[in-house]
């Protein structure tokens, strides 16, 4: 993802290079916490490959999507074993040893985080969706179905690939307090209002980009 500010809209790179100058540099950070520098090298104009190249990716394409029915269908299996259990996880997982459990600690739906300027390395405290440990690679509607289960609710989950299906069971939930709210209600507004003009500073640099990369000549205007 983009590094940047703003942690709650952070760009993938294949969202971001398209608009991307050649060899302009552009920082990124995985879900392991590695850090990349990626710029473009070249442009290729779309076409279609022929299909003797790109058969083995097709072929693994194929079989990833069409085992995503039956890992469903088995992680709904082990959803129901594991509301049955309940919170005896000790004895699900004796019945069901194939399955990996993961016991997560208290997890808050927001966390305050340090971000840092790249341009003077000063920390600012930033109001961003906190991880779910040990499950990568996952989307606001997973962690939005997760923390709105209920005590001793199951749902199953895909991560954002759809490579691995989690069966998820609430076994304690604590309501959030309007104290808590109210204490961070002026940092989450500032922080909608930079992502709105970020979001428009984005759009007019892209146009510009779209404009200077045409045959037209285009003025530069200042702002």
């Amino acid at each position: 993802r983009e590094l940047g500010s703003d942690a709650t809209a952070r760009r993938a790179v294949e969202d971001v290079m398209p608009s991307t100058d050649l060899f302009e540099p552009r920082e990124f950070k995985n879900s392991a916490d590695e850090y990349f520098a990626v710029w473009k090298i070249g442009d290729e104009p779309a076409h279609t490959p022929p299909f003797h190249q790109m058969r083995d990716k097709v072929l693994a394409a194929y079989r990833a999507i069409e085992a995503r029915k039956p890992a469903r269908e088995r992680t709904e299996e082990l959803a129901a074993a594991l509301r049955e259990a309940g919170s005896d996880t000790a004895a699900f997982h004796d019945a069901h040893p194939d399955a990996e459990l993961i016991s997560l600690p208290p997890v808050p739906l927001w966390s305050s985080a340090a971000q840092f300027s790249p341009m003077t390395m000063a920390p600012s405290s930033q109001i961003v969706p906190t991880d779910i440990p040990g499950v990568p690679m996952v989307d606001d509607a997973f962690r939005q179905t997760v923390f709105r289960l209920k005590e001793g609710e199951t749902a199953v989950l895909p991560n954002v690939p759809e490579n691995t299906y989690y069966a998820v069971l609430a076994t304690k939930r604590e309501g959030a307090s309007y104290e808590a709210f109210a204490k961070e209600r002026a940092s989450v507004e500032s922080q909608l209002e930079a992502i709105r003009v970020r979001d428009a500073t984005r759009e007019w640099f892209d146009t510009l980009r779209e404009e200077a990369s045409s045959d037209q000549k285009a003025s530069v205007p200042r702002g």
